[in-house]
C-alpha cells in the first residue's frame, strides 16, 4: 500500500445521509478509479453491527442502479465498522480503535473525517478528533449541512470548531454543490456569450427554483420534524442555486473568489416579507395505487406538529444585475414527482407595436433527475 494513502473516517455511517449519498459516492470512485482499494472506510455508528450487517443495512442495490458485484465485493472489503457511542466515548477510544486499523491495512496518518451528524452533534465530535491531530499525516473535517440552528448558533459552532481546529482542517460542505448540473450553471452564464450578455434584469422576468421531492420523511423524522423544509432545503440548497444562478463573475477560478462572490449575492439578499412566505405541511393521500400517511401520522412526529414540508417564497436580489427581478424559491416533500430545477424566465418584448402572445422564453437547468 502507498505511504500516503488516507484513511476515511465517517460519523453518523447509520444515517440516511451515509446510505443515500456518501456511501453510493465512494462506490463510484472506486469503479472510476478515483478511490484505491486500498483505503480503509471506518464507519462509526452507535449500533452494534458487525461489518457484514452494516453492509447489509446499506441496501447498496437500493442506492445505486446496476451495480457491478466485483466492485461491490472491492468496497465492503473496505468498510470497516465500528460501534461508537458519540455521546458516551472518548477520543482515547477512537484514537485506539483506528490505529488498529492503520496497523491491519499498512496505511499512513492522512485522514478524512466526515461528520454526516445532526448540527447539534459538530462541536462534540471537533472536540473528540482535536487529539488525533496530533499524529502523523494530514488532517481533513468535513462538516455537512445544516450549519447551526441560526445566526447565532452557526457563529457559536464556528467559535467552538475553530477552538481545536485550524481553518485549513475544516471544509463546510453542502452536497448539492457537487452535482454536476450545479457546477455547469458557471459555465453556462460566464462561457457563453449569448447567455452571458442577457443575463440580467434587461432581458430576465423572473428566476424559479424548486426542488420537488415525492417522498415523505422516511427515517429520518427525528431530524426533519427539528429542522424542517426551510432549514433543511432553503437555507442550504435552494440559497446555494441561488447564489450561482444570481451572483457576478469571480475574479479567478479558485474556490475562495467563488464563495466571495456567492457571499455577495447573499448580503443583496432583500428578506422576505410576510406576504411573500407560503409554509404547509403534507396530509394523507395517495398516488396511483399507493395511499400514504399524512406528516403528522408519521412514525415519531408529534400529534401537534407544526414543522413545515412545504415552502415556497419570493425574494429579491437589490444588486443592479437583477433590480425588479423576483426570484421564486420552492421545496418540499410528497409533492407530485421529484425534480429539481432553475427556470430562467425572459420577457416577452413587443414588436413593432405588436404583443407576441405565447409562453415567454425559458432557459430550464434541470438538476434532477
Amino acid at each position: 500500500m502507498a505511504a500516503d494513502t488516507p484513511m476515511i473516517v465517517i460519523f453518523g455511517a447509520t444515517g440516511d445521509l451515509a446510505r443515500r449519498k456518501l456511501i453510493p459516492a465512494l462506490y463510484r470512485l472506486m469503479q472510476r478509479g478515483e478511490l484505491s482499494v486500498n483505503t480503509p472506510i471506518v464507519c462509526l455508528g452507535r449500533k452494534e453491527y458487525s461489518d457484514d450487517q452494516f453492509f447489509k443495512e446499506l441496501q447498496i442495490e437500493r442506492f445505486i442502479p446496476s451495480t457491478a458485484p466485483s466492485f461491490l465485493e472491492q468496497l465492503q472489503s473496505c468498510i470497516h465498522y465500528l460501534c461508537f457511542d458519540l455521546a458516551s466515548g472518548t477520543a482515547q477510544e477512537i484514537q485506539r480503535m483506528l490505529q488498529e486499523i492503520r496497523r491491519s491495512s499498512g496505511c499512513a496518518g492522512n485522514t478524512l473525517f466526515y461528520l454526516a451528524l445532526p448540527t447539534s452533534a459538530f462541536s462534540r465530535a471537533a472536540h473528540l478528533i482535536h487529539p488525533l491531530l496530533a499524529e502523523k499525516g494530514w488532517k481533513r473535517v468535513v462538516f455537512e449541512k445544516p450549519f447551526g440552528q441560526d445566526l447565532a448558533s452557526a457563529e457559536q459552532l464556528n467559535l467552538d470548531i475553530g477552538s481545536v481546529l485550524s481553518e485549513e482542517q475544516v471544509y463546510r460542505v453542502d452536497h448539492y454543490l457537487g452535482k454536476e448540473l450545479v457546477q455547469n450553471i458557471l459555465f453556462l452564464r460566464f462561457h457563453n456569450e449569448i447567455f452571458s450578455c442577457a443575463w440580467n434584469s434587461s432581458a430576465i422576468d423572473q428566476v424559479q427554483i424548486t426542488v420537488s421531492e415525492a417522498l415523505g420523511v422516511e427515517e429520518r423524522a427525528g431530524y426533519y420534524d427539528d429542522s424542517g423544509a426551510i432549514r433543511d432545503m432553503v437555507q442550504n440548497h435552494l440559497l446555494q442555486l441561488l447564489c450561482f444562478t444570481a451572483m457576478e463573475p469571480p475574479r479567478t477560478g479558485h474556490g475562495n473568489a467563488i464563495r466571495d462572490e456567492a457571499s455577495a449575492v447573499l448580503a443583496k439578499l432583500r428578506p422576505p416579507e410576510a406576504g411573500d412566505v407560503i409554509v404547509g405541511q403534507y396530509g394523507p393521500g395517495s398516488s396511483g395505487d399507493e395511499s400514504y400517511r399524512g406528516y403528522l401520522q408519521e412514525k415519531d412526529i408529534p400529534d401537534d406538529s407544526a414543522t413545515e414540508t412545504y415552502v415556497a417564497l419570493r425574494v429579491w436580489v437589490d444588486s443592479p444585475r437583477w433590480r425588479g427581478v423576483p426570484f421564486y424559491l420552492r421545496t418540499g416533500k410528497r409533492l407530485g414527482r421529484r425534480y429539481a430545477e432553475i427556470r430562467i424566465v425572459f420577457k416577452q418584448h413587443h414588436l413593432n407595436g405588436l404583443v407576441l402572445h405565447g409562453q415567454p422564453n425559458s432557459i430550464i437547468i434541470r438538476i434532477q433527475p
